[in-house]
């Protein structure tokens, strides 16, 4: 028993000894592992886990970049806002003849035109480049590196020094701006020294992709003008262009009322243009006619702005003051349309106006504007880029070689201050205003040479002097400008009764619809006047067919020998309704002076009066009769 005894517990030592070999191994490979992470630990961990000393510094670099990326984002939208300028081009003024800067205002800022005309009509593009627009912004982030300020550092016991010299690099990318700034900044802290530079960061933003398409909208119009052919078809329907109506008083428009009228249209128009893309959905197939195809998507919102406050160049020809007028055909003695009368118009009109478009991505904007021309109710020449001219500045200090002195008075000899412009042929270069010489207002300045030039004076208050003059020697020159007096008109018409009323003289018109328009202004000169006094009328002309009879030459030998017979045609008048009818008027001269219209407020018009015409001989009487009845006048 005890052998057996004896035995089982030497297995079981046996066993034990083997348990602890294998208990021994593990604990090596445990600290050997144990070792080589402890190693490893100390080798990589300043790498893997940064010193305090370094986290501080990096606080250093976290900040900097922080104040980076802010200045970039205001310089980014600064540019996006003034069409890729951060600094302006230097300011070129306009002229009257052609009334835009190199800048378009908006919102109190000046944003740079693309495309433009100058004062003197020479064409110029100012578009940046993206290279120009990394170069600014760079510059505009560089400028602004030293703002920012390190002292909340310094205040925590850190010693921070930077260079003074720093450089910035720029590239735009379509959806990101990077930045690489060579700015060496040192930093000491807990007695550790650390040098940061260069620093690097990458703003998120798309105003690459937005000037990529500003560009493609930009040099489409430059090619195909499809700002003017809009603006050509908005013309057309809200000014008189070309056409006739069915009357046989003549048709009067006033030209800053037609202005006015294009103006609205084109702000409520142009608005709805949109660009072929997917940021918008048609109410209906109606509206196609207001999308325009680039030749390829614009994808981003796409706007296009004109304000009726915006400057515009608006000139039509025939007009007579601010009168646009057309005379009737067939009232006239001895001529006989078979009873009809009609006023045939024609009128040319020069169009220019500043244009905005803005292209709009989420949050993000970049707009440009350029100046959209019509010339003659044409759009004007298309233009290659690369063949865009600077041309002779007709203007400049180079071509003004002749001195001039201006002297402005009124009519009374008193002294006036007034801008002076000098006009050679379509060239008008604005010389400056008068100026208090004593007891003179005078200009002195110099034009270009030029045969037969106009000089041109304005004030507020007073009619538009002007007088032809040719510069080709030195002169001295006395203007005399005439006040403008409001004057109220009554013409005692009868309840549905109005009037047309025009004032014509030499140098000045005028012309009142009455009674909507019951105040005129006027100056002092001898004017031809006119009324037409109508009335609402619905008299309808039925269809006349009319036989004519022309004296023509025979043929063969006796037309040689001047031989002629009778031929006979018919004339068919179709059926026509007259809405209105002349009941009254007449035409006279009338002269007037400074001194009967100063204290002056208004002018009684007397007119004959007709008998209401009820047919077409009677309305072509009616007609006649105001041409050989005179008005009288009354001024109080």
């Amino acid at each position: 028993m005890s052998g057996i005894g004896t035995k089982t517990n030497q297995k079981e030592v046996i066993m034990f000894s083997h348990s602890n070999k294998a208990q021994v191994t593990i604990f090596i490979i445990i600290a050997v592992l144990v070792v080589a992470l402890g190693t490893a630990v100390y080798m990589f961990y300043p790498k893997i886990f940064p010193s305090v000393e370094e986290n501080k510094a990096q606080f250093v670099e976290n900040y900097f970049l922080d104040c980076i990326n802010e200045k970039t984002e205001q310089g980014i939208k600064i540019m996006s806002f003034q069409g890729g300028y951060i600094e302006l081009p230097e300011f070129e003024k306009g002229s009257e003849y052609m009334p835009f800067s190199n800048y378009y205002p908006f919102l109190g800022a000046q944003i740079p035109y693309w495309f433009y005309f100058s004062g003197n009509n020479i064409q110029k593009t100012q578009k940046p480049t993206i290279e120009g627009m990394e170069k600014q912004l760079a510059k505009y982030v560089n400028d602004s590196i030293l703002s920012c300020s390190f002292d909340s550092f310094k205040i925590q016991g850190y010693d921070i020094s930077s260079s003074v010299k720093r450089n910035t690099d720029v590239i735009i990318s379509e959806n990101y701006v990077d930045l690489n700034i060579d700015f060496p900044i040192i930093v000491s802290v807990d007695g550790k020294t650390t040098s940061l530079n260069p620093h690097k960061t990458r703003i998120t933003s798309k105003i690459g992709k937005l000037y990529s398409n500003a560009e493609k909208i930009f040099n489409d119009e430059m090619k195909t003008l499809f700002l003017e052919n809009y603006s050509l078809d908005i013309l057309t329907l809200n000014a008189p262009v070309t056409g006739f109506e069915l009357s046989c008083v003549p048709k009067i428009w006033q030209k800053s009322k037609i202005k006015q009228d294009i103006q609205q249209a084109l702000q409520d128009n142009l608005m709805t243009l949109k660009l072929k893309g997917n940021d918008y959905s048609l109410i209906n197939e109606d509206r196609k006619y207001f999308v325009y195809d680039i030749g390829e998507n614009i994808n981003e919102q796409v706007n296009f702005f004109y304000s009726i406050k915006d400057p515009m160049r608006f000139e039509v020809y025939p007009v007579d003051g601010d009168i646009m007028r057309a005379d009737p055909v067939g009232n006239q003695p001895g001529i006989n349309l078979a009873g009809l009368c009609y006023v045939p118009y024609h009128f040319v009109y020069d169009l220019g106006f500043p244009v905005l478009v803005r292209i709009t991505s989420g949050e993000e904007i970049f707009q440009f504007p350029m100046v959209v021309l019509i010339d003659k109710t044409v759009p004007r020449n298309a233009t290659e880029l690369g063949n865009i001219s600077e041309g002779i500045d007709f203007c400049s200090d180079e071509f003004k070689v002749q001195e001039i002195k201006i002297y402005s008075f009124d009519n009374n000899n008193q002294p006036i201050k007034s801008e002076i412009y000098y006009k050679c042929l379509d060239k008008i270069c604005s010389l400056g205003e008068t100026t208090r010489d004593g007891d003179y207002q005078k200009l002195t300045a110099k034009v270009p040479q030029c045969y037969n030039g106009k000089i041109i004076a304005k004030a507020d208050g007073y009619k538009d002097f002007s007088v032809l003059v040719s510069s080709n020697e030195e002169f001295n020159m006395n203007i005399f400008l005439a006040k403008i007096y409001p004057i109220k008109l009554d013409l005692g018409l009868n309840e549905g009764e109005k009037a047309l009323v025009t004032f014509n003289s030499q140098d000045y018109s005028t012309f009142a619809s009455y009674p909507e328009q019951k105040e005129i202004n006027f100056s002092e000169g001898n004017y031809n006047v006119s009324v037409y006094v109508l009335k609402d009328a619905q008299i309808v002309l039925q269809q006349q067919t009319q036989q004519q009879c022309l004296e023509i030459p025979v043929g063969g030998i006796g037309g040689v020998f001047g031989l002629t017979k009778t031929e006979c045609f018919d004339v068919t008048t179709p059926s026509q309704t007259l809405t209105s009818v002349v009941i009254g008027g007449g035409s006279s001269e009338l002269s007037l002076t400074e001194s009967q219209l100063i204290g002056k407020d208004k002018i009684k018009i007397g007119f004959e009066r007709f008998p209401e015409p009820k047919t077409i001989d009677e309305i072509s009487n009616s007609i006649y009769g105001v041409s050989v009845s005179k008005l009288s006048f009354t001024i109080t």
